[in-house]
């Protein structure tokens, strides 16, 4: 059987091929919304209703979950909507999410505006969810007085300006959102010249940024090969994944140095400077790409990662004259060190668990570093000094901190309790550079 190498290093898809508009599937703009039935409803008269109990009033379906930070970012805005238009419009959010889930993590949240929301909630919304068949959220449902879908956007178009057009009754020129349907299992070339008959040596595709696909990245084994896949990742993020070479630590953006004559090309990687956090549509689409590299399962990972450095920077080297490099540099840290008597943090050897909402995190018998890396990651990135773990500690642990984890206060509080600390400190580390190429 002969071996094809497929080495493809930058298509142009038109995105009217690929893109699925998700209301193609479900209620589109347009359509006349059915009588939907909300089973329960928390912050309202009544157990339960139907969409026809407001009837005769403009209605925002506002899409969100607990565990959405964008999503927890758009709620309060939309109250202060709710409060300001009143009885003009009605906004109703829904999730995925239960009844207890959600009670509990009103009780447990520090934004006094989400926990006394004025906005009727609609849990366990599968049912409903399948009707407009969207991907991602928050997802927002426009529908006018007369019960027609006006539009589908984001959350960010929730806005005063974007209302009171609605109110009255003019021309909708909101974008729509589209939710662009991706299988994380198939490849992106998906039954084009590679088939199941024929073995991949290796296949590296860049694609341009798609709007309406969500960002996503991931590097996993499956049958006969490896694959690392990033869709509509920024520049920084590309580099970073390829050269963390799997160390989590190295994901967050401030594990990142930028050292380029015109940073502002790259303004988005610049998080902690908050005037330079803002970037144009147009910079997005021409710094956002999609990636995908498939080699044999039997190619170490050393050498897989490689391949990664090696493809971005040809492609972008050429595209943007920068290039990504992995370097030893002394900078200020956030350490998780040792302050005391750590026994507490001795796991009892339950069965293993990573519990996590709005309010605190619980672990039971995982690895410290799944802990403090998913810190690093999630929570403390917006912070210009990197969190690393000094402790020494590698084993599995049981630690429980109470707090939004993002508070560097309530998180030392709740590390004191077993020993450990976090503190500023310059040590040497591994950072990854984005950097000019040098002329020859």
């Amino acid at each position: 059987m002969k071996t094809i190498i497929a080495i493809i290093l930058s298509i142009i898809v038109s995105q009217n091929l690929i893109a699925q508009d998700s209301a193609h599937n479900g209620v589109k703009v347009g359509d006349q919304i059915p009588n939907l039935l909300f089973a329960q409803v928390m912050n309202y008269p009544l157990p339960s209703a139907n969409i026809s109990s407001f009837k005769g009033k403009p209605i925002i379906l506002n899409f969100w979950a607990t565990w959405c930070g964008v999503c927890l970012k758009t709620m309060p805005r939309l109250d202060s909507l709710q409060r300001k238009y009143n009885d003009r419009i009605q906004i109703i959010s829904l999730t995925l999410e239960n009844e207890g889930v959600v009670r509990n993590f009103l009780k447990k949240t520090d934004d006094q505006i989400l926990k006394n929301t004025i906005l009727p909630i609609v849990p366990s919304s599968k049912e409903i969810n399948r009707i407009f068949n969207f991907k991602a959220v928050p997802h927002e449902i426009w529908i006018d007085a007369s019960g027609t879908v006006y539009a589908i956007t984001k959350g960010e178009d929730v806005n005063d300006k974007n209302l009171q057009s609605f109110l009255a009754g003019g021309i909708n020129k909101m974008m729509l959102k589209r939710d662009i349907k991706y299988d994380a299992e198939k490849l992106f070339l998906g039954g084009g010249i590679i088939s199941d008959s024929i073995p991949v040596e290796k296949s590296s595709v860049f694609l341009p940024y798609m709007k309406g696909l969500g960002s996503r990245r991931g590097v996993r084994k499956k049958g006969d090969y490896q694959r690392a896949f990033m869709t509509n990742t920024n520049i920084g993020m590309l580099y970073q994944t390829a050269f963390s070479e799997g160390d989590p630590y190295l994901i967050p953006r401030n594990r990142a140095i930028i050292e380029m004559k015109n940073p502002e090309r790259l303004s988005t990687y610049i998080p902690w400077d908050k005037s330079k956090s803002h970037q144009s549509e147009e910079l997005t689409i021409t710094t956002t790409f999609s990636y995908e590299l498939v080699m044999r399962k039997d190619i170490p990972q050393s050498k897989f990662y490689r391949q990664m450095q090696n493809d971005l920077n040809g492609f972008l080297g050429a595209k943007f004259n920068i290039i990504g490099s992995r370097q030893l540099r002394k900078v200020k840290c956030l350490a998780v060190v040792k302050i005391g008597d750590v026994s507490s943090l001795e796991t009892q050897g339950a069965k293993p668990q990573f519990l996590k909402d709005g309010n605190g995190l619980k672990i039971v018998n995982i690895p410290i570093d799944r802990f403090l890396s998913e810190l690093a990651i999630l929570h403390l990135q917006s912070y210009s000094t990197p969190l690393i773990n000094d402790t020494g500690i590698t084993e599995n642990v049981d630690l429980e901190i109470k707090g939004k984890l993002s508070n560097l206060k309530s998180l030392k509080t709740g590390l004191n309790k077993y020993g450990l600390d976090i503190i500023e400190k310059e040590k040497e580390i591994e950072m990854v550079v984005i950097s000019d190429l040098k002329k020859l």
